[in-house]
């Protein structure tokens, strides 16, 4: 799922990821952000995920993507739609 990315908070994870350069699974060269939320704007492909296409979601990107860029890919599962 590519999301249009309206929200990333700032927590210790991230800190830690800028700071180091490693978290967790996340290594550099990596845009950093372990969650956020935004507006589905493409689906990959997946019976889940195109019941969330223009929909208000919670996510948490993929390794190699991070929620403080303007796009992340995240998978279906990884996506909570959010009330309007």
């Amino acid at each position: 799922m590519l999301i249009k990315v309206m929200a990333a908070p700032i927590n210790p994870s991230d800190i830690i990821f800028i700071h180091t350069g490693a978290y967790d699974h996340k290594q550099i060269p990596s845009v950093p952000g372990f969650e956020g939320s935004g507006v589905v704007v493409a689906n990959g492909g997946g019976i889940m995920g195109w019941g969330l296409v223009n929909k208000k979601v919670a996510f948490s990107p993929v390794p190699s993507s991070g929620s403080y860029a303007q796009y992340a890919i995240a998978k279906s599962a990884n996506c909570l739609p959010v009330d309007e």
